[in-house]
């Protein structure tokens, strides 16, 4: 099993490297354009080396099914063993001569995959994978790939404080508080150490249900209204005396 695994890996290789000739001959000439949809178009590069890949696996492995991006399904549909390719995944940055695209090869056996190999047609390197191990190779020589690192957990950001949160303050010890500056509650002291007796008021109305902080509300410029002089005051209006 470990060598016919071994030789499907040589079999992806070899052909991701034979589409990603075709495709790097292509780059940069005029080449037919073949519409799919309306947002979607193959090129003359996708379909040469669809075809290239398609020889090359039909040779080595006749009985085997393949999916293709461009010529679709061929072989026997039942076949356990299947190989899906995409001849030049990325074919708008080939047509705009943006060199960011690749040339996939993959081996499904039983619906699970296998083997895989991703070929760069410009830099000339080549992603695989036996389902075990991931490697790239350059120039002919394979390198192992290892995670570069794991992602960390995702972290919440704290809500910033409110007035209903702010009963959690940590206070300082009241028993080192002078008697004078000692309060019924933290929030009082949170108030003291802003500098004002109205912010530490404000911030006690908050934690009153919300009936009676509306009823405050209203009730609170009443009181400070300057209250109107009584009709029973004994003060006698000043009059000027006569001349």
């Amino acid at each position: 099993m470990s060598e016919q695994r071994g030789s499907d890996v040589d079999l992806a290789i070899a052909a991701a490297e034979a589409g990603a000739a075709v495709v790097r001959a292509k780059y940069g000439a005029s080449v037919g354009r073949h519409d799919k949809s309306a947002t979607d178009f193959a090129t003359d590069a996708d379909l040469a080396a669809e075809q290239a890949i398609l020889n090359l696996i039909h040779q080595a492995r006749p009985a085997d099914a393949i999916v293709g991006e461009e010529y679709g399904a061929s072989g026997d549909a039942d076949a356990p063993r299947r190989w899906l390719v995409d001849p030049l995944c990325g074919t708008l940055n080939f047509a705009a001569q943006t060199p960011l695209f690749s040339v996939n090869v993959a081996l499904q056996v039983d619906g699970e995959a296998s083997v895989a190999a991703a070929a760069d047609p410009m830099s000339g390197e080549t992603f695989w994978t036996d389902g075990r191990t991931a490697s790239v190779r350059r120039g002919g020589s394979d390198v192992p790939l290892t995670p570069s690192g794991r992602l960390a957990p995702r972290r919440r950001q704290p809500r910033p404080d409110n007035g209903r949160r702010l009963s959690r303050v940590e206070t300082p010890d009241r028993r080192h508080v002078p008697e004078d500056l000692r309060s019924a509650s933290p929030i009082d002291d949170v108030g003291r150490r802003l500098g004002s007796r109205r912010q530490a008021r404000r911030l006690r109305d908050r934690r009153k249900p919300p009936r009676q902080r509306a009823f405050h509300s209203v009730l609170s410029p009443l009181q400070r209204r300057p209250a109107a002089p009584s009709p029973t005051s004994t003060e006698a209006p000043c009059t000027q005396a006569p001349a």
